[in-house]
Formats: C-alpha cells, structure tokens, sequence
C-alpha cells in the first residue's frame, strides 16, 4: 500500500504531530541539479559525466546530480555489446524531451532557460556551460529549504522515504515537488572516444565503465511534480511514502547500499526552474524478528477512542521513530516526523478531533523494526 503524506502548516510547532525536526530554518542560497542527459552508445558521454563529477565537487554538499539515460543513444545493443545494460525509464524520457537536447551529452542546469541553451527557449545546454550556469545558481537566494531521510527496513524490501520542507521568505506561487530514487556502482557497456578513456576512474578492471546517479524512478506523480500550494513565509511541508524497489527493464538488479533518493522544488506549473535540491544515501536498518526488540510494552489507548487517543511506549535503548496514522485506504492524516527518543517511557497523542468515525492505522517506524496497530474512532 502506498502511503503518502503532503501536509502544509502556516507554522512551524517545536514539538508534537507535524513538527518540524530535519530542515533548516535558516535562510541559504540555491542547491544546484544537473540533469545529465546521456546514453550507453555515446562516445562523449564519460565527458559530461566528468564535468558534472567536477561540479559537485567544489561544493559536495550542494549539488545533486541525476543521470538521466533517454533517446536514441540510451537503447541497447545487445548483439554488438553484450555487457549493455538498459537505464530507459518512463520519466526519463519526458524530462529528455522537454529538455530539447540537439546533441548528447547534453544536461539541464536546475531546469534554466539561458543564452547557452541548444534550442532557444528550452533548458538543454552541452557540456561545457554547466559549471559556468551552476556558479550563477550557487549565489541566488532560495526562499525554500529542504531535507530527506531514506532507511531501508531488512526483511520488509521497503524503503521509508520522509521529506521535509520551509519556507525562510515568500515564494512566487504554488510549487511543485519531485522525489527520484537513483542508483551508483552499475558496470556495464559504455562507449567512449577517449584515447583511451574520458573518464578513466570510471573504468573497471573488466573493461565496464561504471554508471552512477542513474535515475531509477520518480516516486512523485505526476512527471512534473506535485504541488505544494501554502509557500508563504515560514511555512511547512513534509511527504512520506513506502517504496518497494523494482528492477527497471531486464537488466538492472536493485542494490540497496548503492541506492539515494534526490528531491528537488520546481517554481510553478510545468516544465519550470528548480529552486533547490538535497540528495540522502539509503540507510539499511534490520527489523526486530519480535515486535518488542523496537517498542517494549506498546500500548494504544482508549480503544475504542472518541477524539484523542495515546500512543505508550518503553524504549531500552535511544533511537529514532517516526508515526504515521491512516485511513483505510492509505491516506495519511496525521504523523509525528523521525525524532529520536530516549530510553525510558514516552507519550504520543493522537488527535482525531477533525476526523470522521471510522478504522484508522497506526505505523510506526523505529530503528528496529516497523509495526503497525488497528485503532477505531468512534465519536
């Protein structure tokens, strides 16, 4: 089941259900996005991959980029080159066209139109002008900041994606937001028209050239975000799901230790500027074979319950949990972001004041392991 949360507040609470507790809240400048735009069958590729590697190396911590395999030059060549291997994704291929690229490698620079573009008026630039675009990008303001946390539960083969978002200053509209999983360390077929190599320490001993920040999936829909409509000063978001890994075409096995998930804000509807991005590793977190090696004495009480419900629990060691609580079907409607909690016996209320009579779920996450509870409001 695919649960989503996409909450927006006009303020930030210290403490209690939907409070903040990764994001800064502290005015920053612009993170940059290179959408790398690149196939297996060209030649010049490694290049753009080297260049973009050379960005986000002067600012490690504030470039994310996303290596986006589409159009001709992305289809296999089974018969030529046995060892290709096929990265084509549905999004892929939309985000390449609306991209405009009249040659490859080509990349978008956080999705802006300027005079280096390809074609006019479209965001596809060569090679050559991402780092100049991306040090224009690094002194902008953004009036948005953003954090990501990804664990990967052992013996669920599910990944637990949490986001959150606020606002330091007014931004121009409604927003839209992108969650991509991408994948490091995939050998395979590369060309490559270097003498003898453009990107050297992407080669294995084998031969294989060594893919990474491949674009896997986009876990928003649709292709171009979701919206976020309250992006007034000071406010705040969070988005939650449970992804389960999938291999993408015949190819491409799923190594979780390899795998990161990368968020990005667009300005607007459509096709638009990013304004900023954050990129997290996927933690792996084993889940506890007895329910009481995460929560000890676990308790969820009135049961039945009329408007407010308690959440009790005894911890024999500090770590970090997270809640959510839904529906029947799947929707999210109220959570308590990761917090890390200390040993010893804690309190969290539920508040069903605004919701309907019914079935609701409690999930919650620790580091140990997940479990979920059938609570009923009956008002």
């Amino acid at each position: 089941m695919k649960r989503v949360l996409l909450f927006v507040t006009a303020s930030v609470a210290s403490i209690g259900l939907f409070a903040q507790s990764m994001v800064s809240t502290t005015p920053s400048n612009r993170n940059v996005v290179i959408e790398d735009l690149t196939g297996i069958n060209c030649g010049y590729c490694p290049d753009g991959a080297l260049r973009a590697d050379q960005v986000k190396a002067s600012a490690p911590d504030r470039v994310v980029i996303i290596s986006n395999h589409a159009g001709s030059y992305a289809t296999p060549n089974y018969s030529s080159h046995p060892n290709s291997l096929d990265f084509r994704t549905t999004e892929g291929s939309s985000i390449n066209s609306l991209s405009s690229p009249t040659g490859y490698p080509a990349g978008n620079v956080n999705r802006m139109v300027t005079s280096f573009a390809m074609t006019p008026g479209k965001t596809a630039m060569s090679r050559g002008s991402w780092a100049t675009v991306a040090s224009q990008v690094f002194d902008l303001p953004s009036p948005l900041n953003l954090a990501i946390e990804a664990h990967y539960i052992t013996g669920t083969n599910k990944i637990y994606v949490h986001v959150e978002g606020y606002y330091t200053s007014n931004g121009t509209g409604d927003d839209y937001l992108t969650v991509a999983v991408l994948q490091d360390n995939i050998d395979g077929y590369q060309s490559d028209y270097g003498s003898p190599y453009l990107y050297p320490a992407r080669i294995q001993p084998n031969g294989d050239y060594r893919q990474m920040d491949v674009l896997r999936k986009y876990l928003t829909t649709p292709v171009l975000g979701q919206k976020i409509s309250t992006t007034a000063a000071k406010s705040f978001f969070e988005w939650t799901q449970e992804y389960t890994p999938a291999q993408i075409g015949p190819d491409v096995a799923v190594v979780i230790d390899d795998m990161k998930i990368a968020v990005f804000m667009t300005e607007d509807a459509g096709f638009t500027e990013i304004i900023t991005a954050t990129v997290a590793d996927v933690e792996e977190r084993p889940v506890g074979i007895n329910e009481t090696n995460a929560l000890n004495d676990l308790s969820i009480y009135p049961n039945p319950f009329q408007n407010n419900a308690t959440i009790d629990f005894n911890l024999d060691k500090s770590q970090e949990i997270a809640v959510n609580f839904f529906d029947v079907t799947g929707k999210v409607v109220q959570s308590v972001p990761s917090t890390v909690y200390n040993v010893g016996n804690h309190k969290i209320n539920l508040d069903g004041t605004n919701l309907q009579s019914g079935v609701y779920y409690v999930n919650i996450v620790a580091e140990d392991g997940i479990m979920t509870r059938k609570v009923v409001l009956n008002k």
